[in-house]
C-alpha cells in the first residue's frame, strides 16, 4: 500500500483536521475479547521536519524522517517485541523532504527522498532495507533542478518479492509542465525503463504530490493514481511495470488531498470526495464517490458512493477527512467525519459496501459528543474481511486521543478502545497520514505527529498502540504414554506482551494451575490432556493432546514345559558382575539473590562446580485472581549462574505493582549430577537513603 504524507503549520483545532491514524496489520491468532496494549514511542530526532512508518506482518516496524543535523534521512527499526535500534543514517536529504515508505509481507522495506547533488540539482532516491532494517541496496531515480524536486510528490508501492513500483512528479518537455514517471526497481536495486504516465494538474507538482499514489498487490500488480489537467483522477495499471490500462475520472475539485487509492487480492479502488447533488444549494454537503478497478480487463468497474455528510470547515479552508479501502471479497469500506464546528460535535460513519453494490447503509463508528470531534479516520481490513477504524479524537486541548474499533464483516462493532493520550505542539502541530494493509489478524496503529514550539523548535514524533485480540503463544511438552500410578510431569512454555496464567485439564477430573506440574493417572486409558492460557486481557489460547495411560510392563517368566518330556536338568544360574557405577552427585542448587528493581527481577545463585547446562528460573506473582508467570533460562558457569526477567505490565501498576513474588530454580540433571529445585520469595528492592 501506499503512504500519503503532508505536512501543515496551523493552529491546534485547524490542524487537528490533518492529524492521521494509521491501522498496520500483524499476524496474530484467534482471539476473544479487544483491549489496547501501547507499543514504543519512538523520538526522532530534534529538529526532524517530517516522516513515515510502515509496518511488516510480523509486527516490526521501519520508521524514517528527515532533517536533524546536516539534513539527513535518518531510519528506525522497531522490532515485534518494541526493541528499537539506533538510528541509521541514508545520506542526504532536501529540507523538508518527505520520506514515503511501503513494507512487503516479507517485511522489506523501501523508502523513497530527495537528496541535494549541488550546483541547485536535487535527486530522487529509493533505498531497500533488509527485515532487521539493514540498509541493501539505494537507486537514483532522476536528477533535476531542486525547484522541480518537490519533497512529497512521489508515491511507492511493493509486491511479495520486494520489487517497488516508483512513482514521481517531474519536468515535462515544455518549461513549466510537469510529467508523472513511474519505474519498477527490483529487488537486486537494479530499475527498470522510466514509463511516462500523462501530465500532472496545471498549477505545478506540489497538487500532484497531494493526491499522487501507488496501490499494490502481492503478485505484482500496480495502480498509479494522481490528479492530472482540469483536476481529474488519472489512474494507470501498471502489471511488472509494464502500462496495462489507463483511464481518467472527473472530479468536482473539492481538493486534491481527498484522493484515496487502495488496493488487496480482489482488486483496487479509487476515490475522492464530490459534492452531493440532491443538496445543490448546501456548498458542505459530501459524498465519497469512486470506483472499483479490477486486476483484469478493463480498468475500471462499477462506481459506488457513500451516504451524504458535512465535511469539515477550519475557518479558512475546508478539510475532509476520510478514508477507503477495500477487502479479500471486494467490499469497499469507506469511513468518514461528519462534523459540525458550529456546535462543535462530530460523527463518524462507516460504509461497507458489497460486490455488485453501489452503496451501503451507513454505520455510527463514533456517535456525536458535544466539544470532541472524531479527526483524521483510518482504515485496515482483514483477511476475513474485518475491519479496523482508528481515528483521532480531539477537544481543541493540548493532547489528542488515539482510538480503535473492530467491526465484524456483518457490520457488528466492536468496543472503542482508547491508546495512550499524545501531547499536542504548543505553537502548532501536524501529522503525516498513512495507511498500510498487510496480511493478519491483530492492528497495530500509530501516530507520526510533527511538533513546533513557541521558539520555532520542532520534532517528529512516533507513538504506536497495538489492538490486543490474541491469546498467548502457548507450546506444551506432554508425553505420548505413562504408567498407571506413576507421576508425570507436565510442562507448558507461554508468552504474552501482558503476562499469562496456565491452566490444566488432565482429562480424569482432575485439574492444576502453573507452567510446570505433575500429576498421577489412577486408572489405564486415553486420556484428553488441555493446556489453556490466559492473558490479562481475557484472551485465551488453548492447546490440547492426547495421552495413554498403561499398565506396567510384566517381566517374562521361563517357557511352559512340555507333558511327557523329560524335565531338563538344571543348570546353575550364573552370578551378574554388573559394571559398578556411582550413584549421581547431590546438586546443590541454591538461590543466593533474588532483587525486584520495577519490572526487572535479578536472580542468582550456585550449583555443584561438576554440573553443566542451563536452570530454568520461573517468577510467579499474584495479579488479581490470576497467577502470572515469566520464566527464563540461565547458563551454568563454573558452579555459578545469573539471569534478569521482565516482567509484564500487568505486574508493575497497581497492587502489583507491590506485591511479592516466588523464583523457583529448577536443575533438570545429568547422567552424574540429581536433578534439583529450589526456591525464593522476592519483593521490591527497598530505596536507598539520602545521607
Amino acid at each position: 500500500m501506499s503512504s500519503i504524507p503532508l505536512r501543515r503549520r496551523v493552529p491546534r483545532l485547524a490542524a487537528a483536521l490533518t492529524a492521521a491514524a494509521s491501522v498496520l496489520l500483524v499476524p496474530v491468532a484467534a482471539a476473544h475479547a479487544d483491549a489496547v496494549i501501547n507499543g514504543p514511542a519512538v523520538n526522532a530526532a530534534f529538529g526532524a521536519q517530517a516522516g513515515d512508518v510502515a509496518a511488516a506482518p510480523d509486527g516490526s516496524a521501519t520508521i524514517a524522517w528527515s532533517g536533524g543535523v546536516g539534513n539527513e534521512l535518518w531510519t528506525r527499526h522497531v522490532t515485534s517485541d518494541g526493541a528499537v535500534s539506533t538510528p541509521v543514517s541514508l545520506g542526504a536529504a532536501l529540507r523538508n523532504a518527505v520520506p514515503v515508505l511501503t513494507a512487503a509481507p516479507t517485511g522489506v522495506t523501501a523508502v523513497a527522498w530527495t537528496a541535494p547533488v549541488g550546483s541547485g540539482r536535487a535527486s530522487l532516491h529509493l533505498a531497500t532495507l533488509d527485515p532487521t532494517g539493514t540498509p541493501r541496496h539505494d537507486t537514483t531515480l532522476e536528477t533535476t533542478t531542486s525547484a522541480d524536486a518537490h519533497f512529497g510528490s512521489y508515491a511507492v508501492g511493493i509486491d511479495a518479492d520486494g520489487a517497488v513500483t516508483v512513482a514521481w512528479a517531474g519536468p515535462g518537455a515544455a518549461p513549466g509542465s510537469y510529467v508523472v514517471h513511474a519505474t519498477r526497481v527490483g529487488p537486486d536495486g537494479v530499475a527498470g525503463p522510466t514509463l511516462d504516465l500523462g501530465p500532472t494538474a496545471q498549477d505545478g507538482p506540489s497538487t500532484a504530490a497531494n493526491g499522487m499514489q501507488v496501490a499494490e498487490t502481492p503478485d505484482g500488480t500496480a495502480w498509479v493514481g494522481w490528479l492530472g489537467p482540469d483536476y481529474q483522477v488519472k489512474v494507470v495499471r501498471l502489471v511488472h511495470g509494464s502500462i496495462e490500462a489507463s483511464s481518467a475520472t472527473s472530479v468536482s475539485g473539492i481538493g486534491s488531498e481527498s484522493f484515496r487509492l487502495a488496493s488487496s487480492p480482489a482488486g483496487a479502488v479509487a476515490a475522492w470526495l464530490t459534492h452531493d447533488p440532491d443538496a445543490p444549494g448546501d456548498p458542505f454537503a459530501t459524498l465519497v464517490a469512486g470506483v472499483r478497478l479490477p486486476v483484469h480487463g478493463a480498468l475500471t468497474g462499477a462506481g459506488f458512493t457513500s451516504g451524504p455528510f458535512t465535511y469539515m470547515s477550519s475557518g479558512s479552508g475546508h478539510v475532509p477527512q476520510y478514508d477507503a479501502a477495500v477487502g479479500p471479497d471486494g467490499t469497499v469500506a469507506l469511513l468518514y467525519s461528519d462534523v459540525s464546528l458550529s456546535t462543535v460535535t462530530g460523527a463518524l460513519r462507516l460504509d461497507l459496501i458489497a460486490p455488485g453494490q453501489s452503496g451501503g447503509s451507513p454505520v455510527a463508528v463514533a456517535t456525536e459528543q458535544a466539544w470532541r470531534v472524531q479527526l483524521a479516520p483510518s482504515l485496515g481490513v482483514r483477511p476475513d474481511g474485518t475491519v479496523l477504524a482508528a481515528w483521532v479524537e480531539a477537544d481543541g486541548g493540548s493532547t489528542a486521543q488515539m482510538v480503535v474499533r473492530r467491526i465484524a464483516p456483518g457490520g457488528a462493532l466492536g468496543p472503542a478502545l482508547e491508546a495512550a493520550r499524545i501531547p499536542l505542539g504548543s505553537d502548532g502541530y501536524a501529522v503525516q497520514t498513512i495507511r498500510t494493509q498487510l496480511g493478519g489478524e491483530g492492528a497495530m496503529f500509530g501516530l507520526g505527529l510533527w511538533n513546533s514550539d513557541q521558539d520555532g523548535n520542532t520534532s517528529w514524533d512516533l507513538n504506536t498502540a497495538y489492538l490486543d485480540v490474541t491469546g498467548p503463544t502457548l507450546s506444551v511438552d506432554v508425553p505420548d504414554s505413562v504408567t498407571v500410578l506413576k507421576p508425570v510431569v507436565l510442562t507448558a512454555s507461554v508468552s504474552d506482551p501482558t503476562g499469562a496464567a496456565v491452566t490444566w485439564d488432565f482429562g480424569d477430573g482432575a485439574s492444576a494451575t502453573g507452567a510446570s506440574v505433575t500429576h498421577v493417572y489412577a486408572a489405564t486409558g486415553t486420556y484428553a490432556v488441555k493446556a489453556s492460557a490466559t492473558d490479562t486481557h481475557d484472551n485465551r489460547t488453548v492447546v490440547s493432546r492426547t495421552l495413554t495411560v498403561t499398565d506396567p510392563e510384566v517381566p517374562a517368566g521361563p517357557p511352559p514345559a512340555v507333558v511327557g518330556s523329560p524335565s531338563p536338568t538344571p543348570q546353575p544360574t550364573p552370578t551378574p558382575h554388573p559394571t559398578p557405577q556411582s550413584a549421581p552427585a547431590s546438586a546443590a542448587l541454591k538461590v543466593t539473590a533474588a532483587t525486584r528493581t520495577g519490572a526487572k527481577v535479578t536472580v542468582s545463585g550456585t550449583i555443584a562446580a561438576k554440573a553443566a547446562g542451563t536452570i530454568t528460573v520461573t517468577y510467579a506473582q499474584k495479579a488479581g485472581r490470576k497467577t502470572i508467570e515469566v520464566k527464563r533460562t540461565a547458563k551454568i558457569a563454573k558452579g555459578r549462574w545469573k539471569v534478569t526477567l521482565t516482567l509484564p505490565k500487568a505486574l508493575t501498576r497497581g497492587a502489583a505493582a507491590r506485591g511479592k513474588g516466588t523464583v523457583t530454580a529448577s536443575f533438570a540433571g545429568t547422567k552424574t549430577i540429581k536433578k534439583a529445585t529450589a526456591r525464593k520469595t522476592v519483593a521490591l528492592a527497598k530505596a536507598k537513603k539520602r545521607k
